[in-house]
C-alpha cells in the first residue's frame, strides 16, 4: 500500500488512511433494505415490482413442439428386399472396400 514508507512511518500512514476510510462509510447513508421501511422515507407502493406484495403476472407456458404433427410410424419396408440388395452388391465385404476407398 505504501511502498515508499517503512517502519511507524508506514504503519501511520496505513492507520491514518483506515481511518479516513471508516469515517467515510461511517458518514454516508446507509442503503435501504428491501421490504424495511426507514424514517421520513416514503414506502413502496403496491405496484413497485420490489414491494413485496406486488401482483406478479401469471406465467404461461407454449411449448414449441405443440405445432408440429405427432411423428407417425417410419415405413422400414420389406427386410427380405434389404437384404437381397446387400447381397446382390457384394454383402458387407463390398460396403468395406466401398469405406475405405
Amino acid at each position: 500500500m505504501f511502498p515508499f514508507l517503512s517502519g511507524p512511518l508506514r504503519n501511520a500512514a496505513v492507520a491514518t488512511a483506515l481511518a479516513a476510510t471508516l469515517c467515510a462509510a461511517a458518514a454516508a447513508e446507509p442503503a435501504p433494505m428491501p421490504g424495511v421501511s426507514m424514517p421520513g422515507a416514503s414506502a413502496p407502493s403496491p405496484q413497485d415490482p420490489s414491494h413485496a406484495g406486488a401482483p406478479v403476472p401469471a406465467l404461461t407456458h407454449r411449448s414449441s413442439l405443440a405445432s408440429r404433427p405427432p411423428p407417425g410410424e417410419p415405413d422400414v419396408g420389406d427386410w427380405r428386399a434389404a437384404n437381397e440388395r446387400v447381397r446382390a452388391a457384394g454383402g458387407w465385404r463390398a460396403y468395406l472396400r466401398e469405406a475405405q476407398r
